[in-house]
């Protein structure tokens, strides 16, 4: 391993150098290039300004180089031969000026410039040139230069320059301005490459005299660039040396212990953890080494942990499946995306689904609610509990719908399922099949009701013959009288004896009629004030009894059937009275509420008068406060057990609700809800005039007794009278009546005619006939719709059987 990386590193490092010096190389010489060009143009410009341009002109005077004054130029000299002389130049203070300030221009970059020289312009592009060369050989000169032989040239005037082929030296010497070559210009007599630069000499007065030349030699840039390459490439060398040996010094460093963790990584993975990683360092590696092994502990201590808590959670599980199998209710678990994730058998049971087929399917999909009496689908209660995120209570008469089509009634819970954080995981649904439990119920409730029936029927009987004794008894009485004498007196005594116990026999029977739920409220708008100080009156008034009546101001008034709501308060104030014994107080009050879903009573919601009957009398049991309104129960001697038991099913009956609170020894508290009639103090009164009229009414009643009572009480009040005991016979004495304009004013007509004859048809042939007739409903059943919602049937108004002569009364005063 140590070797690998070795071998790695420093091939790394051989490749990072060679690319190093390369591109070293590449760049440095671009830039070297690029930075001479720019430095040579200033220097180039510089050096035309430190040229004397006066000496410059008294050279070129001196020598007389002029434009024509050369001869043809052998091609094997290298100088100029002036047609008048050879002039010895060294020996001129001119030149050895002009040659002094070349050379100072020239040791401004010596170690780059080749040649420092002036070019003096002869013609035909051709140029002298004054030139510093010190490094120049010795050479032969032929001819007539003898003199000069074997002698090293400080400076001479060159050969005619020809630059015809160098466009950029022609462009500059012929513009007279700076100028600088493209790239490197091959000199044959030098046998070099090198960079000219040009710049103009110009005296005081801006006049052009000759041009300054710059010749730097590419073999002396070269020069430069190895020696700076060879400086990078010892440098590259010793770094990679450095590099590898730095390698070699830390693999023992670093290589080894990263090898020891390692290979303690590959233990714990096969849940090895006990090691000792022998890396004793205070390092980051050390440090690492360290908390490798803790973490190693740690993770152990966890697994173990783990294992037990597993271990535990095993044998939990097996406990709650034996709980849940052994318990009778069903119970269904989901997680909070409403898929099934537990069920027990009770449930598989009852939605006639397997566990197995279930799991990871939405609840929705196998879990069908119905109502009892609609059944019409209703809220899932999981799907509740998933939204609301609360405890959710299944109200009664819901059907389970099973996957095979049963139906089975339910009771249910849903509950949500928290962890330690309080986020909600999921809902269990708890379900109790009382599909049997309710046939069982209503059977024992059955046959309950039949021993109290039974148990009844002899008190009723027995009261119902004391009742038929005082009319019989004083029928008998009357007979005597009449054979004997006549004693007005008496016999309006006995009629009256016999009146009571009829009405006493007539309340008995309606008290029977609305227990068995036949009597529907006929609602009418009911001033609650004037109704609970009479009932308080009559029930109260005989007795010592501290009654107190508080009435809100602007109560309003209730939609109710008067009749019945007599009832009601009669009942539960006589309980009261008995309660007491004479001899206690009763507070009864009234007000208007408001109820919410938030209040007590969840089922009302929006307007209510609130009725509250308070005692101090005997209270009852907490244990029997249940009971109170169940049908023959009771705990006075001598009563039917109907009282509390026909209030609750009249209250019901209006929409209301009836609530009792009781301590016993201390006090009973009655709560009565009633719906408003939305109609503020109406009045409602019984008319006892006994007015005269003059119309005229057709009589549709079966029961002969009923329709001569009925004819004598109209004819009574100065009504003309037609009866008719079958609707055939109606129609008959209607369409003569229609035919001789003599119509009838009004129809009262029985329900239920022989034959099964109904008086709603009757009646809708009758208006066919004259749609203007007004009409009145009679009945001794209340339980039909029909006579609670009589207007919906084209009726005025109803008559309710038996009744009385102010019935009657009332009837016509209200119609005519």
């Amino acid at each position: 391993m140590k070797n690998k990386i070795i071998i790695i590193f420093t091939t790394i490092a051989l490749i990072f150098s060679s690319i190093l010096i390369i591109n070293s190389y590449k760049n440095y010489k671009k830039d070297f290039i690029e930075n001479l060009k720019k430095n040579s143009i200033d220097i180039a410009k510089l050096g035309s300004k430190n040229i004397d341009a006066e000496k410059c002109k008294e050279l070129i005077k001196k020598i007389g180089i002029e434009p024509g004054s050369y001869s043809e130029v052998d091609s094997s000299s290298r100088y100029l031969i002036s047609k008048e002389k050879i002039y010895n130049i060294e020996l001129d203070s001119s030149y050895q000026e002009i040659v002094g300030q070349l050379n100072s221009i020239k040791n401004l970059k010596s170690e780059y410039v080749l040649y420092a020289y002036i070019l003096i312009p002869t013609g035909n592009e051709k140029y002298a040139r004054i030139l510093v060369d010190a490094d120049l050989p010795r050479r032969t000169v032929k001819k007539d230069l003898k003199s000069f032989e074997e002698t090293k040239l400080i400076a001479h005037i060159g050969k005619l320059y020809d630059i015809s082929n160098q466009p950029t030296t022609v462009s500059a010497l012929k513009k007279r301005n700076v100028g600088i070559t493209d790239s490197f210009i091959y000199d044959r007599e030098y046998k070099s490459k090198s960079i000219m630069v040009f710049a103009p000499i110009r005296d005081e007065n801006n006049n052009y005299i000759a041009t300054l030349g710059l010749d730097f030699s590419d073999k002396m840039i070269n020069q430069i660039l190895h020696k700076n390459i060879f400086i990078n490439i010892i440098t590259s060398i010793l770094l990679t040396v450095g590099v590898i040996i730095i390698i070699i010094f830390s693999s023992s460093f670093i290589t080894k212990p990263l090898e020891n963790i390692t290979r303690a990584t590959k233990k714990v993975k096969n849940q090895q953890y006990d090691f000792d990683l022998p890396v004793k360092r205070n390092d980051d590696i050390g440090i690492l080494a360290s908390n490798f092994e803790s973490m190693a502990g740690r993770i152990k201590t966890y697994e173990e942990k783990m294992t037990n808590l597993n271990n535990k959670l095993k044998i939990e599980n097996e406990e709650l499946m034996i709980t849940l199998k052994s318990i009778g209710d069903g119970v269904i678990s989901v997680d909070v995306d409403g898929q099934i994730i537990l069920m027990n058998e009770v449930a598989e049971e009852l939605t006639g689904w397997n566990f197995e087929e279930t799991v990871n399917l939405e609840h929705d999909k196998i879990l069908y609610f119905l109502n009892k009496d609609s059944e019409r689908e209703i809220e899932n209660p999981i799907s509740r509990v998933l939204e609301i995120k609360q405890k959710y209570r299944m109200k009664k008469n819901n059907l389970l719908l099973s996957r095979d089509g049963s139906k089975y009634l339910i009771n249910g819970t849903a509950s949500p399922i928290f962890d330690s954080n309080n986020s909600m995981i999921g809902v269990v649904f708890v379900f109790k099949n009382v599909t049997e439990i309710e046939k069982y119920k209503k059977e024992l409730e059955k046959n309950e009701k039949l021993e109290s029936i039974a148990h009844l029927a002899g008190g009723i009987a027995h009261d119902f013959n004391n009742y038929l004794m005082g009319v019989l008894g004083s029928i008998d009485l009357i007979k005597i009288i009449l054979k004997r004498d006549y004693d007005r007196d008496k016999l309006e005594s006995l009629l009256d004896s016999a009146e009571k116990s009829a009405r006493k026999a007539k309340e008995l029977t309606k008290q029977l009629l609305v227990f068995s739920k036949g009597g529907e409220p006929s609602r009418k708008p009911i001033n609650l004030e004037k109704l609970l100080n009479k009932i308080a009156e009559d029930v109260f008034g005989r007795f010592k009894v501290q009654t107190k009546v508080e009435i809100n101001e602007h109560l309003f008034n209730i939609y109710a059937d008067g009749g019945q709501l007599k009832q009601v308060f009669r009942n539960i104030f006589k309980n009261s009275l008995e309660a007491t014994d004479h001899n206690g107080y009763v507070n009864i009050s009234a007000e208007n509420v408001m109820l919410h879903e938030s209040d007590l009573i969840p089922e009302l919601k929006g307007q209510y008068v609130k009725i509250l009957i308070e005692d101090n009398g005997k209270g009852i049991k907490k244990e029997n406060l249940n009971k109170v309104f169940d049908p023959f129960y009771t705990e006075k001697q001598n009563r039917n057990g109907l009282g509390l038991s026909i209030a609750y099913s009249i209250i019901a009956r209006h929409n209301g609700e009836i609530l009792i609170d009781s301590q016993k020894g201390k006090y009973t508290k009655v709560t009565i809800y009633l719906p408003v009639s939305g109609k503020i103090k109406g009045k409602y009164a019984v008319n006892d005039s006994k007015n005269k009229y003059k119309t005229k009414i057709l009589i549709v009643e079966g029961n002969k007794i009923v329709a001569e009572t009925l004819e004598n009480i109209l004819i009574n009040t100065g009504c003309k009278t037609v009866l008719a005991d079958t609707g055939k016979k109606a129609i008959k004495e209607f369409n003569k009546a229609f035919k001789e304009n003599r119509k009838f004013d009004l129809v009262i007509v029985d329900y239920v005619l022989k034959g099964e004859e109904k008086g709603v048809e009757i009646f809708e042939k009758l208006k066919m006939v004259d749609p203007e007739i007004k009409g009145v409903i009679s009945s001794g059943f209340m339980k039909k719709s029909i006579l609670s919602n009589y207007k919906e049937y084209g009726f005025i108004d109803k008559l309710e059987k038996p009744y009385k002569v102010e019935d009657i009364y009332n009837l016509l005063e209200k119609m005519f």
